[in-house]
């Protein structure tokens, strides 16, 4: 060792050149002075301070911990002392390493996103839809979504607190939670009032849904639909006054049908008194005059869309006669707005959506009502609707996106494909109606074009004679049937889906035979559709254990049989197979199929169903 004097020199010779570093503990010690985060004289075997204080001293294995790795440097110290730079992973720094024609590749990312957990890409059970809109030639699918996640008004934070109140309660738990009598009795301070809700937060919002699973459980009546009408106390909101009416309506007449005696009168009284509840209090709302003008009257308006569509579903499940001015009377209110479209502008679409929930039921429930009535839709009018058909787009819900399918146990393609026959059927029914006999009897579906050409609904007696034109689109949708009748084997869908599908398909070609081509019961393809659909039915009641959403298909083929047919008794049977989710529509529609059969029997004529409804003074609002 030198001499302090020697010592003393050196230091102040060093002291020129600038400051002395600071001392900084050894990483070559003992592993007991390394955990007590003290200097190590590095002595082997046994070095002075475990000597001193009796400790175990123990060392690494030969080239194992004594590699002195560099510290890592803050970003705002680029430099030491010297000046010279050092090692950085910011990415400015590696913009002037890397060689110029490698910047383009070095991506720009937010920091905070980088620790956010909540940031994540959506996970799609369908991936090759999620993307379906990069092959279309609307834009790119991707860039679309990333639009339309920034085109909401939800803030980050915002998005983050949904997505952690998500996690909060399971799916198969929330209906128990809100049936709770001490939840429910802020909001309705009447004991009746809490038992009814409590028997539709737990019993009747199943039986509208066409299948409820109870192994991946998502009921949207539960999870957002009734949820919106427990915000504010009674006298508050007229919007949740309206919805908490209109769930009570759903209850009530469900009850009815579970009694004993199946009170059907009692049913229609509630739905009367309901309807005119809940129309007072929509009219009590601010957006009844002028729409939506802030964040507040936006979310005003979903719960009065929801309280509408409540009502539409009570009038539905009670079987009244009062079901289409009520949705005539919604659908004008959705056109002083703007119409759907409209409405879903600058809707959030990384959530679940309760307005878009809403405006697809009323749009559906529509074209099932059209069924009964043969008029033309007013809100899937063209058949065709961009914001029904491309919900892949509005939301990144996979739920969401099937959301028809387990509704009403049918595609959302099925829906548009019932809206063109609806239109087709209304402008036969006015050419009929013009024109005394019907005009269409002459064609037959053998009549073919050489090729499929098909003519849009507006323009559909532009340049021909009315009967020409409507026989074309007929023969032309017909063509569709058969196509897609072809490749529905390699379209991928739930085998329930799938089911109803087939069976609609020939429920509208049944219709076409009968109503457009106006063939007999006894022709052969009648028949042939006729036994499809039974088969089809059966085959999805031994499946499932219910067929609640094949009531159309089972009535159209029970219209088309002759008498003596032995499947009558059996087209009966399967009607009354959809207990427990079975109300006074199902009854209704049974009464529907005996009066037929009653009056086409006792006439001469070959009776079609919209006559004899018409006689009857009665349709049918079968959903």
């Amino acid at each position: 060792m030198p001499p302090i004097s020697d010592r003393a020199e050196s230091a102040t010779s060093s002291g020129d050149a600038g400051p002395a570093p600071k001392p900084a503990r050894s990483r070559r010690g003992c592993f007991e002075c390394r955990r007590r985060k003290i200097k190590c004289d590095e002595r082997q075997p046994l070095c002075v301070l475990c000597e001193k204080g009796d400790r175990v001293c123990e060392w690494p294995k030969p080239g194992e911990g004594h590699r002195n790795k560099p510290r890592r440097v803050p970003e705002g110290r680029a430099s030491d002392r010297s000046g010279q730079s050092q090692p950085s992973t910011s990415f400015s720094v590696l913009q002037q390493i890397l060689p110029s024609h490698l910047h383009v590749q070095v991506p720009s990312v937010d920091p905070q996103a980088l620790h956010d957990p909540f940031q994540h890409p959506p996970q799609s059970h369908y991936p090759f839809v999620a993307h379906a809109g990069e092959a279309s030639g609307s834009g790119s699918g991707r860039a679309a979504s990333l639009e339309a996640r920034t085109a909401g008004p939800a803030t980050s934070s915002q998005s983050r607190m949904d997505d952690f109140s998500d996690l909060l309660l399971a799916p198969e738990r929330q209906a128990e939670q809100m049936a709770d009598p001490a939840f429910l009795a802020p909001y309705l301070p009447r004991v009746s009032d809490r038992l009814v809700m409590r028997h539709y937060l737990l019993h009747s919002s199943r039986i509208i849904m066409a299948y409820d699973s109870r192994r991946h459980p998502w009921n949207p009546w539960i999870l957002f639909h009734a949820p919106a009408a427990f915000k504010s106390l009674p006298e508050v909101s007229p919007a949740e006054d309206a919805l908490r009416t209109s769930l009570l309506a759903i209850g009530a007449v469900h009850l009815r049908y579970s009694g004993a005696t199946k009170d059907a009168l009692g049913a229609w009284k509630v739905t009367y008194q309901a309807r005119s509840q809940v129309w007072s209090f929509v009219k009590r709302t601010k957006v009844w005059e002028g729409g939506p003008r802030d964040m507040a009257e936006e979310e005003e308006l979903d719960v009065v869309l929801a309280a509408l569509l409540g009502c539409t579903i009570a009038s539905s499940l009670a079987a009244d006669d009062l079901w289409h001015e009520h949705l005539m009377s919604v659908i004008s209110f959705l056109d002083r707005l703007g119409g759907p479209a409209s409405l879903l502008q600058n809707e959030r679409r990384d959530r679940m959506s309760l307005r878009r929930f809403c405006l697809e039921q009323l749009a559906t429930r529509e074209i099932f009502g059209c069924m009964s009535t043969d008029q033309a839709p007013r809100i899937l009018t063209e058949g065709f609707e961009r914001w029904y058909l491309e919900m892949e787009r509005w939301s990144n819900k996979g739920e969401e996106w099937e959301s028809v399918d387990k509704m009403f146990g049918i595609s959302r393609h099925t829906v548009t494909v019932i809206a063109r026959v609806c239109i087709l059927l209304s402008a036969e029914e006015v050419l009929a109606d013009q024109a005394g006999p019907p005009l269409l009897a002459r064609h037959s579906p053998s009549d073919l074009p050489s090729s499929f050409h098909h003519s849009p609904s507006r323009s559909l007696f532009a340049s021909m004679t009315p009967a020409a034109a409507a026989a074309k689109e007929a023969n032309g949708l017909l063509r569709e049937f058969e196509t897609w009748e072809a490749t529905s084997s390699f379209i991928l869908s739930h085998p329930r889906t799938a089911a109803g599908d087939h069976a609609y398909r020939h429920t509208l070609r049944l219709r076409m035979y009968r109503e457009v081509f106006r063939l007999p019961m006894g022709e052969e393809r009648v028949r042939e559709a006729v036994k499809a659909i039974m088969e089809i039915a059966k085959e999805v009641l031994a499946w499932y254990g219910r067929i609640v959403w094949m009531t159309w298909p089972i009535l159209a083929a029970g219209f088309s049989m002759f008498p003596g047919d032995p499947s009558r008794n059996a087209a009966l049977e399967l009607l009354c197979e959809f207990e427990p989710h079975a109300c006074f529509d199902n009854a209704a529609a049974c009464r529907a199929l005996l009066e037929f059969w009653r009056y086409n029997d006792a006439s001469e004529d070959d009776l079609l169903p919209t006559e004899v409804f018409r006689r009857l003074e009665s349709r049918p609002f079968l959903d």
